[in-house]
């Protein structure tokens, strides 16, 4: 049994003993093989993605080398064959054995879960220790990064949601503030904690809650909560529990407030390009990637 974490660490145990990959470029080529599990990459587009710097006939050489160290460290004296396990490989192309015994974290926490209980989503979402492949900088990461971030974020949403229905009070608390202790400003994490510190009578936590989202929301993308967010404190603290303000400085609140609104639209505004200039990158990712494996596909059919 092969065993891979890449969630937040790099890690390889086989049979139940840990081995060592020292070799940044293994340790890439073995990531994206596990990844993209039973497809056959042609070895000069699989070379061409993982060393995009290096001359052809480098990056061919460094996928030789780097193949010869995956063989190196998965075929022990016990048995030497084990690497042709994982591994099928011909003079055309690589693929990672999808019915090979094998267990990837970032696989479990993508296993579409549709009518999973609260303890099954939770199990899950601790599979997630931190952003993909830490310490590589490979080009090919960033897409992967962010796809398994959204996965995360969603099963995130979605436990919260079944924790809260039930009102596991204590739990939504901590799951809550797991979600934000990876320093994004998750609101439906804020959000949750806003309901379940209502729920124990503790406006002071709602308050402090919706401070804090406001403050995490401002340091990192520059915005106010969102109108779904700030509803929310409206709805759970009372309205006594607000300054209230009267004549000139009710005006001059009113104007502050009206120059934020417009301010936060336009910060919004060039939110939503930059994100649709990250989606049109990601389009492209993944169109070079559906090339890959059309060309896999096509290359298996010629022989």
């Amino acid at each position: 049994m092969l065993a891979v974490k890449l969630l937040g660490q790099f890690s390889v145990a086989l049979d139940g003993q840990r081995v060592e990959i020292p070799s940044h470029s293994a340790q890439a080529l073995l990531a994206w093989l596990l990844l993209h599990p039973g497809i056959a990459h042609p070895r000069e587009v699989l070379a061409d993605r993982l060393w995009p710097d290096s001359t052809a006939d480098n990056a061919r050489a460094n996928l030789r080398h780097a193949l010869w160290q995956l063989r190196q460290v998965l075929n022990g004296e016990s048995d030497p064959g084990q690497f042709e396990t994982f591994f099928l490989c011909t003079i055309a192309d690589v693929t990672f054995n999808r019915l090979a015994p094998y267990t990837l974290d970032a696989e479990a926490l993508e296993q579409e879960r549709p009518n999973a209980t609260a303890d099954e989503l939770a199990a899950a979402v601790t599979l997630y220790a931190g952003e993909l492949l830490p310490g590589h900088y490979e080009p090919w990461l960033e897409l992967e990064r962010e796809r398994l971030d959204a996965v995360f974020e969603r099963r995130m949403a979605h436990l919260l949601e079944l924790l809260v229905v039930a009102r596991r009070w204590e739990e939504v608390v901590d799951w809550a503030e797991h979600w934000i202790a990876f320093g994004a400003a998750p609101e439906p994490a804020y959000r949750a904690l806003m309901r379940a510190h209502a729920a124990r009578g503790n406006l002071s936590g709602v308050r402090t809650a919706y401070q804090r989202c406001t403050l995490a929301l401002q340091e990192t993308l520059e915005v106010e909560p969102s109108s779904e967010t700030r509803a929310l404190a409206l709805e759970l603290l009372p309205h006594d529990a607000l300054p209230a303000r009267t004549g000139r400085a009710a005006g001059l609140a009113t104007m502050e407030v009206a120059l934020q609104q417009a301010e936060s639209e336009r910060l919004r505004a060039e939110l939503y390009l930059e994100a649709t200039r990250r989606l049109t990158r990601i389009i492209y990712a993944l169109l070079a990637i559906l090339v890959t494996m059309v060309v896999g596909v096509l290359a298996q059919r010629r022989r």
